[in-house]
C-alpha cells in the first residue's frame, strides 16, 4: 500500500471514528442555513445582478480538521458576510462574530507599529498572539507601541460585561490579530435543542457588543468629487494618498457643544442631511450626549450651503455592522474659507477649546464615557476631581486640535495642488 492510500485509510477510519460528532454539525449547519435563509436569498440575488461573477454565495458547511487523535469542526459562511461562526472541539462549542476590526486597522492609527513592524516582524506576531489574552494585556499597558491598543481592548472588554449582564450570557472579547467576540460552552450533555437554545441565546449579544464596540474604532474616510478637468492619475494619486480612516471617537460630540458652525459642516458631511427634531446618530451622540437636530441646526446648514458649492450624493457602507446606503453632503474646500467656519477652526488649533472653569464644559466631561476613556490614558483614577477635570480638559482639547488640524491640512494640501475644483465628505 503507498503512503497516499494509507494517509487516505487513515483519514476515512478517523472519519468513521467521529461519525456521529460530524453528523451533529452538519444538523447545526442546516440549522444556520435556515435561520439566515432570507439573507442567503437576498445576497444570491445580489451576486446574480453582478455581471461576470464567477464566485458563487457559499451557505454554511463543516469543515473538519485533525489535531492529534481529535476532532475539531468549524461550521462556517464566507467571512464576507459578517454571518456567526461555530467552532466544536474537546467537549465545547464556540460561537463568534468577528464584526470588531482587526488590530492592525487600529495600530495603524493609533501607534508607529508600522515601522516596529517593518523592523521587527516576528517580534510584532508574537506580540499579537500574547494579546490575544487578556492575561497579557497588563504587560503592554504602557508599551509605546501597543498601549494605546490595549486602552481599546479594555473598552472592548467593558462592551462585553455590558452586555453580559443584560443577556445573561458569558461572551468574551479576545485581542490579537482579528478582534472579535466570543461565546464558549460545554456541549457533552446537551441535547441538540439545549445547544440550538444556547446558541439562540448568545448571538443577539454577539451582535450588540460588536456594534457597540465598533464605534470604538469607528473610522471615515475623506472622499472627493473632482472636477473632470483634473487629470485621473491625479485623482488616482490623490484618493491614494488620503485613504487612510479619520477616528473621530468623541470629539464631534465635544464641537458640536462647543462651536456652531464647523460642526455642521462636518455633521452632514459624515451623516448627511438631517431632520429636525430627530436625535442625530453616533458620533455625534454618544451614551448620555444626546443631540437633536434642530431649527438652529437646520439654519445653519441653509446658510453655508448658501455661500459655497455642495451636493448631495449616496455612498454604501461596506464595513458590518454599517451595511447599507447613506447620503452625503459634498462640501466644497471654500467652505473652511467662510470667516464663520475659519475663526472656529482657529479656536481648535488654539488646543483651549475648553476650560475647567467653564461649568457647561465641566459637566460635559464627567460624562460617564469620557471619564473612561481620558482617565485610563491619563491613569488619574486615583486624583481628586478637580485634577482629573483639568486634566481632561488639557488631553480632549489637545485630541481635537491633533484630530481637526490633521484634517484642515489633508484639505488644504489638496487645494495647494489642484485648486479648489474638487468637493469632499466623511464617508464610511
Amino acid at each position: 500500500m503507498s503512503k497516499e492510500d494509507e494517509r487516505d485509510r487513515e483519514w476515512r477510519m478517523f472519519l468513521d471514528k467521529h461519525k456521529e460528532e460530524i453528523e451533529f454539525a452538519d444538523r447545526l449547519a442546516e440549522y444556520l442555513n435556515k435561520k439566515y435563509e432570507d439573507f442567503f436569498k437576498k445576497k444570491e440575488e445580489e451576486y446574480r445582478a453582478i455581471p461576470h461573477r464567477y464566485v458563487p454565495m457559499r451557505k454554511y458547511g463543516v469543515f473538519v480538521h485533525r489535531i492529534d487523535d481529535k476532532i475539531k469542526l468549524e461550521i462556517d459562511t464566507d467571512p464576507e458576510y459578517g454571518l456567526p461562526w461555530i467552532t466544536i472541539f474537546n467537549g465545547e462549542l464556540t460561537v463568534g462574530l468577528s464584526r470588531f476590526w482587526c488590530t492592525e486597522h487600529a495600530l495603524e492609527r493609533f501607534s508607529p507599529s508600522w515601522k516596529f513592524a517593518g523592523n521587527r516582524y516576528n517580534d510584532f506576531i508574537k506580540i499579537l498572539e500574547e494579546i490575544e489574552h487578556k492575561e497579557n494585556w497588563e504587560k503592554y499597558k504602557n508599551d509605546k507601541h501597543f498601549g494605546d491598543e490595549i486602552l481599546l481592548y479594555e473598552q472592548a472588554d467593558e462592551v462585553a460585561n455590558e452586555v453580559n449582564k443584560k443577556y445573561g450570557t458569558n461572551i468574551t472579547f479576545h485581542g490579537g490579530e482579528n478582534c472579535l467576540f466570543i461565546a464558549t460552552f460545554g456541549i457533552e450533555d446537551k441535547s441538540e435543542e439545549e445547544v440550538i437554545r444556547e446558541i439562540e441565546k448568545n448571538i443577539p449579544a454577539l451582535y450588540e457588543a460588536s456594534e457597540k464596540a465598533s464605534k470604538i474604532l469607528l473610522s471615515y474616510k475623506i472622499e472627493f468629487i473632482f472636477n473632470e478637468s483634473i487629470p485621473e492619475d491625479t485623482v488616482k494619486q490623490i484618493k491614494e494618498k488620503y485613504k487612510r480612516g479619520i477616528f473621530p471617537k468623541y470629539i464631534p460630540v465635544v464641537l458640536k457643544h462647543k462651536l456652531k458652525y464647523f460642526p455642521i459642516v462636518l455633521l452632514t458631511s459624515m451623516l448627511g442631511p438631517q431632520k429636525v427634531g430627530e436625535e442625530v446618530p453616533f458620533p455625534f451622540t454618544f451614551g448620555k450626549l444626546k443631540l437633536v437636530w434642530s431649527e438652529e441646526d437646520q439654519r445653519i446648514f441653509e446658510e453655508l450651503k448658501s455661500k459655497v458649492e455642495i451636493r448631495l450624493e449616496k455612498r454604501k457602507w461596506s464595513w458590518p455592522p454599517y451595511e447599507g446606503e447613506q447620503t452625503y453632503v459634498f462640501w466644497s474646500a471654500k467652505v473652511l474659507d467662510l470667516e464663520e467656519v475659519k475663526e472656529e477652526i482657529e479656536r481648535v488649533k488654539e488646543g483651549k477649546l475648553l476650560s475647567s472653569k467653564d461649568k457647561n464644559d465641566v459637566e460635559l466631561l464627567k460624562n460617564v464615557e469620557l471619564v473612561k476613556d481620558y482617565g485610563r490614558r491619563l491613569k488619574i483614577k486615583s486624583a481628586s476631581e478637580e485634577q482629573r477635570i483639568k486634566s481632561m480638559v488639557r488631553t480632549t482639547s489637545k485630541d481635537i486640535k491633533v484630530h481637526v488640524g490633521e484634517l484642515c491640512k489633508k484639505i488644504n494640501d489638496i487645494r495647494n495642488q489642484v485648486g479648489d475644483n474638487f468637493l469632499f465628505s466623511l464617508t464610511l
